[in-house]
């Protein structure tokens, strides 16, 4: 990766992290003074316009950001460091523990999650709330498999990195349907949508990393936009979960969005290693390049007992 490139990402980076933890203070404002709990909306106030403005100033950053590396070539898989490591392993546990007590809580689930005169959407409704607890536990296993030595690389961790994605479209389409907690055009409920949105994009970067076919602008946007919206914004949520009462969503929900984040944090850490020009093959060819020069040495061994 050049000075520039280099230069690029930790400037674009700083400034959708600065431009998101803004949004989340003037979010965490606005909820605990003019958000009404009783219509699901927020009183007038220039805050929320506000929050808004700088939440979509984060995404329109990392898009510029992702700009500048839309002609570097394809990243290559590699292993995870003990960062990396210790985060996958984190959010492993928590999509498992969500999973079990999504298990618990989806028993008589999706009765109000029907749009009046249209069946149909609650039938899907009801499904995709029911499914995302199994594909929660699915997921934390796809995370396992890309922490796991034996496990990564496999068929098995290629083939359940696409979980992820699956279980973030479950849960976008839960969110949307979901009319027991509130209304469709509640703003909260907007605001998880985009939370959800950002992480399962996220996701995909992953899945795609694992594949092998992931694109360093693309990488650049999932990763910028997931720290930038789903980080900030679930920060702000677990704050005012304990400070203001906030259950849209319930605060494991939160947790998990959070863990998501910061593997996104971890891979931006971790990026211009990656891009870093021949690290991946360096690191393929390792032990190719270490088992010649073992052949030379056993060579020039032979030929000196000869002598």
């Amino acid at each position: 990766m050049t000075k520039t490139k280099k230069s690029a990402l930790a400037l674009g980076g700083a400034a959708a992290a600065v431009a998101g933890a803004v949004a989340a203070v003037l979010y965490s404002t606005a909820y605990s003074s003019f958000y009404d709990k009783a219509i699901h909306h927020y009183n007038a106030t220039p805050l929320v316009t506000a929050f808004v403005v700088m939440f979509a100033l984060a995404v329109a950053i990392a898009l510029v950001t992702a700009a500048c590396f839309r002609k570097a070539p394809p990243l290559a898989e590699s292993a995870p460091n003990q960062i990396e490591s210790f985060i996958l392993w984190f959010a492993a546990f928590m999509f498992f523990f969500f999973g079990v007590l999504s298990f618990s809580s989806t028993a008589g689930a999706g009765s109000d999650m029907l749009l009046q005169g249209d069946a149909a959407f609650g039938v899907l409704g009801k499904f995709c709330n029911s499914a995302s607890a199994p594909l929660a536990i699915l997921t934390a296993i796809a995370l396992v498999c890309s922490v796991a030595s034996p496990l990564r690389g496999t068929v098995v961790h290629r083939v359940s990195s696409i979980i992820p994605v699956l279980l973030g479209s479950c849960m976008l389409l839960k969110y949307y349907f979901d009319l027991q907690h509130a209304p469709l055009n509640d703003p909260e409920v907007v605001l998880t949508s985009v939370c959800t949105a950002a992480m399962t994009l996220l996701f995909i970067f992953e899945a795609r990393y694992t594949l092998g076919i992931a694109t360093p602008a693309l990488s650049v946007f999932c990763i910028l936009t997931c720290l930038s919206l789903t980080g900030f914004i679930s920060a702000a949520r677990i704050y005012l979960s304990i400070t203001a009462g906030h259950t849209t969503p319930p605060l494991m929900e939160n947790i998990i969005f959070f863990s998501v984040a910061s593997l996104a944090l971890v891979r931006l850490i971790s990026l211009p290693e990656k891009l870093a020009p021949g690290a991946p093959a360096l690191e393929a060819n390792a032990d190719v390049i270490a088992d010649a020069d073992a052949s030379v040495d056993a060579s020039v061994d032979a030929e000196g007992g000869e002598e």
